[in-house]
């Protein structure tokens, strides 16, 4: 009976686990959609990925929570926002927000 209560618990747990995945999966599907790439986006020579989390930046999301958001690590949240400071030729989020704002043209 315990080895039953065992895999039951189990069971449940990894049940769990993937119904939060599937979660996470569609919010970030909707993210995406909600946010598609704007018409000058090769302007800004962003990555989609980089504009996804400028994008999160703007709406004044910490780094941690845009990493949860996009099920990616806070490392490497840091690291696209370097890569958007270079592009950009910015040095803070608020700027780099402003930039994909005011699109290409700022």
């Amino acid at each position: 009976m315990v080895r039953f209560q065992s895999v039951t618990a189990s069971a449940r747990a990894k049940a769990g686990t993937a119904r939060a995945l599937a979660i996470a999966a569609a919010r970030t599907l909707l993210l995406l959609e909600e946010h598609e790439l704007p018409a000058d986006a090769d302007a800004l020579g962003l990555t989609p990925r980089e504009h996804d989390v400028l994008a999160l930046v703007e709406k004044g999301k910490s780094n941690a929570e845009i990493a949860r958001e996009l099920w990616i690590t806070p490392r490497t949240v840091r690291k696209h926002l370097e890569h958007v400071y270079t592009k950009l030729g910015v040095n803070s989020r608020t700027a780099a927000a402003v930039r994909l704002r005011d699109g290409a043209s700022g």
